[in-house]
C-alpha cells in the first residue's frame, strides 16, 4: 500500500472515531437552600431565581454565623457521598455551585433570620459597623449522602459578645446529630435533604438565642 492511501485511512478512520464519539457530558450545579418551614423547593439546581426566604421581622438580635469549618474531604467543588464508613465517592457531573461551606453559613444565616427572628442576621465576614449581640460558630465532622439518606453530625458554639453583660462569652455549647431522609433518586433530592438538616440546626441555634434573651432581659418596673 502506498504512503499516501494509508495516510488517507488513518484519517478517515480518525473522522469516523470522532463522529461516535458522545458529547461532553453537561454539569449541573447546584446551591444548599433556606427551608424555614417543613417542605421544601422542588429543585436545588443552581439558577439565576432562587427563592428567596421569607420575609424576617425588622427587629431583633444581631447575629453573626460563621466560621463554618467542614472537613478537607468536604472541601471540593463535587458533591461527596458516602460509600462506606472508610470511603466516599465524588460525581464530576454533579457539584456545588459555590464553596460548601460558604453556602452553608449563608443557608443557616438566613434560617435563623426566620427563627429567631431577626432581620440582623449575617455571614461572616461581618458586613456591618455595628457589633453582633451573638455569634454562632460551627464544627462540622460529617454532611453527605449516604445509603441511609443524609447525615450532619457538627459541633456549635453560640457566644455573647455583648461585653457589658455579665454573660459575655460562650453561652452554649452542643454537639448535633441530624438524620434526613431522601425521598426520591437524584441529586436534587440529596441536596434538599441536606439543606433540611441544616433547617433543624438552625432550630436548636435559635431557640438558644431566644431563651437567652428571655433569661437576660431587664425586669420590667
Amino acid at each position: 500500500m502506498k504512503a499516501g492511501h494509508a495516510l488517507a485511512l488513518v484519517a478517515a478512520a480518525s473522522l469516523g472515531l470522532g463522529a461516535c464519539a458522545s458529547p461532553p457530558t453537561a454539569v449541573r450545579e447546584y446551591i444548599l437552600h433556606p427551608v424555614a418551614a417543613e417542605g421544601s423547593p422542588s429543585s436545588s439546581v443552581a439558577t439565576p431565581d432562587v427563592a428567596a426566604p421569607p420575609p424576617a421581622h425588622e427587629s431583633g438580635p444581631i447575629v453573626a454565623v460563621g466560621p463554618i469549618v467542614i472537613p478537607a474531604y468536604l472541601r471540593r467543588s463535587t458533591i461527596v457521598t458516602r460509600e462506606a464508613e472508610q470511603r466516599v465517592e465524588t460525581s464530576e457531573r454533579h457539584q456545588w455551585a459555590e464553596a460548601l461551606d460558604a453556602g452553608f453559613a449563608r443557608v443557616l444565616a438566613e434560617n435563623l433570620a426566620v427563627q429567631i427572628p431577626t432581620n440582623r442576621v449575617a455571614a461572616l465576614p461581618w458586613p456591618v459597623r455595628t457589633p453582633p449581640e451573638y455569634e454562632v460558630s460551627v464544627s462540622v465532622q460529617r454532611f453527605e449522602h449516604d445509603a441511609e439518606g443524609v447525615s450532619l453530625e457538627a459541633r456549635w458554639v453560640l457566644s455573647s459578645t455583648a461585653s457589658e453583660t455579665p454573660s459575655h462569652g460562650p453561652i452554649a455549647t452542643r454537639s448535633a446529630r441530624i438524620r434526613e431522609t431522601v425521598p426520591d433518586d437524584g441529586y436534587p433530592a440529596i441536596v434538599d435533604a441536606m439543606s433540611r438538616s441544616i433547617r433543624v440546626l438552625g432550630n436548636d441555634i435559635a431557640a438558644e438565642i431566644r431563651a437567652h434573651r428571655v433569661a437576660t432581659a431587664p425586669e420590667t418596673p
